[in-house]
């Protein structure tokens, strides 16, 4: 049979408050990791306001799709009612460009070629919006094909009036 171990009193607590100590650090890591993902998040969102561009993911196993919600703004859909499936996303393309864009979705998720098109968009309250899309597949963990990833960027057409009416809303803020 095997002896019990001793472990003198001293040592015990000198082990359990180095425990303690190095919890505590990891716990102050991962609060670190945290803030920093939100502020990465926070950035993403806020450049996804500022440029006009939402991203958005397919699962091509399930055929699920994530959409971020700048890409719920730019489809005008609210974001309470959850994405629409991949069908009924790809028909808020005008029908004129509707082929096109499905072929380009369909191609990815069977071959894993990336993509770039621009098209039209009918918004939810029927206004028409020129986008820019762009998609890249990602492999799975278990071989073939997993995710497809995209981008889509409102294409935003500015008169010179409307820099000159922005950088007077600029220069106004900045001299109160």
């Amino acid at each position: 049979m095997n002896d019990p171990i001793i472990i003198d009193p001293t040592i015990a607590a000198v082990l359990s408050l180095a425990f303690i100590i190095l919890f505590l650090v990891v716990l102050g890591w991962l609060s670190e990791a945290r803030a920093a993902l939100h502020r990465t998040r926070s950035t993403l969102g806020m450049a996804g306001k500022i440029g006009g561009v939402g991203h958005w993911r397919l699962d091509i196993a399930s055929g699920e799709l994530w959409w971020s919600p700048q890409t719920y703004r730019l489809h005008g859909r609210d974001p309470s009612q959850g994405p629409p499936t991949l069908s009924d996303a790809i028909n808020y393309y005008v029908p004129s460009d509707r082929d096109a864009v499905e072929t380009a979705v369909n191609r990815a998720m069977e071959i894993g070629s990336s993509f770039q098109f621009m098209a039209d968009i009918t918004r939810e309250d029927g206004q028409l919006c020129t986008v820019v899309s762009r998609g890249i597949c990602e492999a799975s963990p278990t071989g073939g094909l997993g995710l497809v990833y995209g981008v889509i960027i409102e294409q935003l057409v500015l008169s010179p009036d409307d820099f000159k009416s922005a950088e007077h809303k600029s220069g106004s803020s900045q001299a109160k």
